[in-house]
């Protein structure tokens, strides 16, 4: 039996529920199904007649997910998949046609409370941070192996540090001694080569570090775009698509793909001539990146940073 405390707080429920225009019958994806919270609220609209689609990349959270929902029977499919594959067409997707796609980006409390993933700076733990446990990269191999320059750069486009550099050069000499193999070693290390006094906002020293490792180890970024656009052609005329990010490297990857699949041309600025074919295949349902309210985020501190853009197929 999997405790209730596993299952983490979804973010922009609300939100999330009226722009899919849930109601029964309909056939829905959750691509990034974590523990279930987004999708038992789901369930709930879309039955009966109804069918949801469960994936996710992590092996612990999608075993977790089918616990909770396993009492929707037949309603519910689960599967183990990274949806950006899926959006590529190297995974295999059981459905066709699907009326809404749901991508949830963030992390859940669940993963960041387990201390031997390693992927919370504030709790002790090994330096990990694999989403998928049969992924070779981890982030010691990073730390302990890369060369200055490279997790310099990690450091610098992942977590957007304005001190990549003097953390990188920290971690290097600091490898020449020991290796570094926990998050708190991790953290003094960033926090000694930075201090606490030059912080420019309210957020921990090795808040960015942690994050550019985390991006580097499980390849967030990396073909997000392409699986992003790959998805679309899964939606049926009038299916909906919602994206929540957490972090600006995300969100302005699906601001850009939401630009170049509404428009009518893919021609840039400088161009002579158009002679492009392209049609738009969505609209854009968000103007702005829709955020959560201030009662949200007083309920749920862990939404405060989220995203949300959303599209509709034409």
């Amino acid at each position: 039996m999997i405790e209730p405390e596993c299952y983490h707080q979804p973010a922009m429920v609300d939100e999330v529920m009226g722009i899919l225009r849930l109601e029964p019958g309909k056939r829905i994806w959750d691509a990034t199904v974590g523990t279930g919270g987004h999708s038992e609220m789901i369930l709930r609209r879309i039955l009966p007649g109804g069918h949801l689609y469960c994936s996710d990349w992590d092996i612990e959270s999608l075993e977790i997910a089918t616990e909770r929902l396993k009492k929707y029977g037949r309603d519910v499919d689960f599967f183990k998949a990274d949806f950006k594959e899926i959006g590529m067409g190297t995974i295999d997707f059981p459905g066709n046609e699907i009326d809404g796609i749901l991508i949830d980006l963030g992390l859940s409390s669940y993963q960041l409370a387990s201390k031997d993933r390693g992927l919370s700076f504030s709790l002790d733990g090994p330096l990990d941070m694999r989403m998928d446990r049969h992924k070779t990269i981890t982030a010691s191999r990073i730390i302990n192996d890369y060369d200055y320059q490279e997790i310099k750069r990690i450091f610098k486009e992942y977590g957007e540090e304005p001190r990549a550099s003097i953390i990188a050069r920290a971690v290097v000499t600091a490898r020449q001694i020991k290796p570094i193999q926990t998050t708190s070693e991790l953290r003094k290390l960033v926090v000694d080569a930075v201090g606490t006094g030059k912080m420019r906002s309210k957020i921990h020293p090795a808040t960015l570090t942690f994050q550019a490792l985390r991006i580097a180890v499980n390849g967030e970024l990396e073909k997000l775009f392409e699986g992003l656009e790959g998805l679309v052609k899964l939606l049926r005329k009038g299916g909906r698509m919602v994206v929540i990010s957490f972090h600006s490297l995300e969100d302005r990857i699906v601001k850009t793909l939401l630009r170049k699949l509404s428009s009518d041309c893919s021609c840039p600025p400088w161009f002579p001539v158009c002679r492009c074919s392209q049609k738009a295949q969505v609209i854009v349902l968000t103007s702005k990146p829709i955020q959560p309210s201030l009662a949200e985020v007083s309920r749920n501190v862990s939404s405060r940073s989220a995203r949300l853009r959303a599209l509709e197929k034409i």
